[in-house]
């Protein structure tokens, strides 16, 4: 991406829309371009720390979920925002907040994760991104509601 300001959603296959619809609304409201990361959590090779030097088939860089590009580029297309995707490799709250470095990022926006018990345990066990990068960032980290619950 070049020198224009640079707006990270960090996507997942499992995100609700409005999560890209407001990336995608903040992007164009700011004439910026949308870079989407998605995050493979399942690549850390502790091998590689023991090794480095050796070639490793995992170092290879992982591929996008063709059908989560598919879903991106058909709501992107419709509009004039750039857009680029990228997968990367990691824990996610770091691997976001180091492409966000790299590309001198204006906002980080992130998804919630669905509600239910399944998720309540996987946050435990790995922490929110969404808090991490809250916790870590110099820049602002913008968190999308995936579901809205109504007020009792």
């Amino acid at each position: 991406m070049d020198t224009a300001d640079v707006i990270l959603l960090g996507i997942d296959s499992d995100q609700a829309p409005v999560v890209l619809e407001q990336a995608l609304s903040l992007a164009q409201g700011l004439s910026a371009r949308l870079l989407c990361v998605q995050v493979q959590t399942g690549r850390l090779v502790a091998d590689s720390l023991v090794n480095p030097p050796a070639a490793h088939p995992l170092d290879e860089p992982p591929e996008f979920d063709a059908e989560l590009a598919k879903r991106i580029i058909a709501v992107t297309e419709q509009t004039s925002v750039p857009t680029e995707l990228r997968m990367v490799s990691g824990d996610a709250g770091k691997a976001l907040a180091a492409v966000a470095q790299e590309v001198r990022a204006r906002v980080i926006v992130v998804g919630t994760r669905h509600a239910g018990l399944r998720s309540r345990f996987a946050e435990l066990l790995d922490g929110s991104v969404a808090v991490y990068l809250a916790h870590h960032q110099p820049i602002p980290v913008m968190v999308v509601p995936q579901e809205v619950t109504p007020a009792p």
